[in-house]
């Protein structure tokens, strides 16, 4: 059990290190070298990729951290999106998700009812609530 412990890891190892890794396993191990240095590397860090939101009709993608509404989102990189509460409220801030709805937070009783007095269909958000998860695309109403 141990020996797989050691030996999970260098899956993502080179091919050369690799090599190295398992000859001084196999004199430890052995019981030839108990002194035989293991040369392991750090442990790979995986980074995973931000979110992506496409703002259309502009064709712009910007990368935003996990969670950021698409409000921020807009402001943040310069699209210009009307907004007049930030707490989906006033509904001057609606638009429309054309890829990637279920990469966004879901909706709130704020939210909801906004949209249903302003009479809107399932693929309309409130921007100043509707937090980033994924990749999403988003069509902004012309001012």
């Amino acid at each position: 059990l141990l020996f797989l412990a050691w030996c999970l890891p260098l899956l993502v190892i080179a091919p050369c290190r690799r090599q190295k890794i398992l000859r001084n396993l196999s004199q430890v191990f052995a019981g030839r070298d108990t002194r035989a240095k293991l040369d392991i590397p750090p442990a790979v860090s995986y980074k995973p990729a931000m979110p992506k939101v496409t703002f259309m009709p502009l064709g712009q993608s910007f990368e935003v951290e996990d969670g950021t509404t698409i409000l921020v989102a807009a402001i943040r990189n310069g699209v210009k999106l009307r907004h007049d509460c930030t707490e989906a409220i006033c509904g001057t801030d609606k638009v429309r998700i054309l890829a990637g709805q279920n990469n966004l937070s879901p909706m709130d009783d704020n939210e909801e009812l906004t949209l249903s007095m302003l009479e809107s269909d399932e693929a309309d958000r409130l921007g100043c609530v509707a937090k980033v998860l994924g990749d999403v695309i988003v069509e902004i109403p012309a001012e």
